[in-house]
């Protein structure tokens, strides 16, 4: 989610998510609106933890840039490496919904 958020998918032509406009969202229910505000928060908390820990974030990045980001910046997801049955997690698969709830009960 974080490379569509920065990098969109070009070949299904869909621009960076960041980059849709209220105009763009004016079709959009009132629930995928509040979804839109809750990734933009993930996604800013990430960005701000890759800033934190030295990785520039750029206005258009490629999908290597945004990988290096994310995996900057990932630290601001407080979510373990293992899960309760001691299965290694991949962080980089987990849903961005999981990644929101995960960031909430940092707080």
């Amino acid at each position: 989610m974080y490379q569509l958020w920065h990098c969109g998918d070009g070949t299904q032509r869909i621009c960076p998510i960041k980059d849709f406009t209220p105009r763009d969202r004016s079709v959009w229910s009132r629930r995928m609106n509040k979804s839109y505000s809750e990734l933009k928060s993930l996604m800013e908390s990430i960005d701000h933890a890759a800033r934190n820990n030295n990785v520039a974030t750029r206005a258009r990045m490629t999908r290597a840039d945004a990988q290096n980001c994310f995996l900057a910046g990932y630290s601001e997801i407080n979510v373990k490496t293992t899960t309760p049955s001691g299965k290694v997690r991949d962080i980089a698969q987990l849903k961005w919904q999981s990644a929101l709830r995960y960031r909430q009960k940092k707080v």
